[in-house]
């Protein structure tokens, strides 16, 4: 029987890794807030299948793709950045679901 394919959507986080203030990197590694740390332990565990794909709403960048490239920053969401960035995350979920086509998605 096939796995289905999840998308698990997140917020950032304020805690992040020491090293993003030198170079960028991918943000399912840049982030190091509690829900990254479980899901990292899920990583190292073998808990996380390929039929995973992580999502995460960002204060700076809006909604990005767990393995797409980030820089630094320190910004927190606030209900103006929320609602500014609604319809772009709706876009961009609504444009992975499209190509991906997840059997399950999770907020």
């Amino acid at each position: 029987m096939k796995s289905p394919k999840i998308l698990l959507i997140v917020s950032c986080s304020k805690k992040k890794a020491e090293e993003l203030q030198n170079r960028e990197m991918k943000a399912e590694d840049a982030y190091r807030g509690p829900i990254f740390q479980v899901i990292n332990k899920a990583k190292r565990e073998g808990r996380w299948g390929d039929n995973i794909s992580l999502g995460i709403i960002s204060a700076k960048y809006g909604f990005i793709r767990g393995n797409e490239i980030i820089g630094y920053y320190d910004q927190r969401i606030n209900k103006k950045l929320a609602r500014e960035f609604n319809p772009s995350v709706v876009d961009k979920v609504l444009e992975w679901q499209n190509e991906e086509k997840f059997d399950l998605i999770y907020a």
